[in-house]
């Protein structure tokens, strides 16, 4: 969201909203994140993407371990793409 919302986005308006809430479907059940969003909805998630409901398998473990151990989102994402 850092990225997203530079100088530019900034001036047209554009700036933080809050976080909104998605259900996925994992191998073990349903798990809810909250992901960040802007006021224009021109922010698109790298890890879940809008409108994905369902994790890959080789990925739940790894990502509901980080994001349990609180990294952010933006972590998350750098470590998935260093592995």
């Amino acid at each position: 969201m850092e990225s997203h919302l530079n100088e530019n986005e900034r001036s047209n308006g554009n700036k933080r909203y809050g976080k909104g809430q998605k259900t996925i479907k994992i191998s073990s059940g349903k798990v809810t994140i909250e992901t960040p969003q802007d006021r224009q909805s021109t922010f698109n998630p790298q890890i879940i993407k809008k409108r994905e409901t369902i994790l890959a398998d080789n990925l739940a473990p790894q990502i509901i371990g980080l994001y349990g151990r609180g990294m952010s989102l933006h972590d998350i994402t750098t470590h998935i793409k260093e592995m």
